[in-house]
């Protein structure tokens, strides 16, 4: 059994949880936490993780600002429902466990190729042009017409800037 066989990278594990919740792992270089959704969630929306008890929630521009700085970020690949637990990219990640597939974020339109990318009030989606940073998550390509759920590296662990 191969190290990613014990953990669910590709769907959460339902409303049971499995593991710690914070623990984090590293497989082939990508480093993902064990988080609870404290709301629904749609794969790839950046979300703030509460170091209080695990949860997350789509990240905003204004819940970015009430949590102060180096708050971690997650980028869920998969949805979750209220209440379900699961495996995030926290970072540093550059292609996922299989070696081809890129990790996704959810950027708006026109969003820069190369970018450290900014919350917005669209919750769980990032910008260039928004203020508050998300340290360390850059896109693999400019956004084009409309948003859309974009490929993305994390060169460190991603967390909310000052």
């Amino acid at each position: 059994m191969t190290a990613s066989a014990k953990y669910s990278l590709n769907a959460s594990d339902g409303s049971t949880s499995l593991n710690a919740l914070l623990q984090e792992i590293n497989i082939k270089g990508a480093t993902w936490m064990y988080v609870k959704a404290s709301a629904t969630i749609t794969a790839f929306q950046a979300c703030i993780v509460s170091r209080a008890d695990g949860t997350i929630q789509p990240l905003t521009t204004a819940l970015a600002a009430s949590v102060g700085p180096v708050a971690d970020i997650v980028v869920p690949q998969f949805d979750f429902v209220s209440g379900d637990f699961g495996y995030a990219p926290v970072g540093p990640f550059f292609l996922r466990e299989d070696g081809a597939t890129t990790f996704k974020v959810s950027a708006l339109t026109l969003a820069v190729l190369g970018t450290k990318l900014y919350t917005t009030a669209t919750a769980g989606s990032v910008d260039d042009a928004a203020t508050t940073l998300i340290a360390g998550l850059t896109l693999s390509s400019t956004v084009g017409g409309s948003t859309a759920n974009t490929a993305c590296t994390a060169s460190t662990r991603m967390f909310v800037g000052v």
